[in-house]
């Protein structure tokens, strides 16, 4: 009994990550651009938002890419963005990464920085997604591509 209590404790802590700060406050944070750049992520009213908390040998963070692209035109449509948010150490490889599959889709990069906005979120696994509002008001937020896809679509 004890050790199925531990694991469910364990679960719903993986689960409640993220769910503890109800809005990012992007503006906070500068980030590393494709473009060798600092910069800002600034939210444009009337759209939601998809961070993409991910990194090169994250296995399914980089197969997720894929299906990200493959979406990316019908969440355009829902007036929803993908913003990636690459925590990768070595940020020549992740550009290279980057330019060589031409993904539409806006990333930063921001190993180290204060303040750090994973470290704020407390992300630890990989890939996290957050939905956010124009306000950076989280509205769903989980290590599935797919189910974020489905909660965007279903709103289940």
């Amino acid at each position: 009994m004890i050790k199925r209590l531990t694991l469910l404790s364990i679960l719903f802590s993986i689960y409640s990550y993220g769910h503890s700060q109800q809005k990012i406050p992007l503006d906070a944070y500068t980030f590393n651009t494709v473009e060798k750049t600092k910069e800002k992520v600034v939210l444009t009213k009337s759209k939601q938002y998809i961070l993409d908390f991910w990194y090169l040998e994250c296995l399914p963070c980089v197969k997720d890419h894929k299906l990200i692209e493959k979406n990316i035109k019908s969440l355009k449509k829902k007036k929803i963005e993908v913003i990636g948010m690459s925590i990768d150490k070595n940020k020549e490889k992740w550009i290279s990464y980057l330019k060589k599959h031409n993904y539409s889709w806006k990333n930063y990069n921001q190993y180290k920085g204060t303040p750090n906005l994973k470290e704020d979120l407390k992300i630890k696994m990989f890939p996290r997604y957050f939905l956010i509002d124009d306000k950076g008001n989280i509205k769903k937020t989980t290590n599935s591509f797919t189910k974020l896809l489905t909660y965007v679509n279903t709103g289940k």
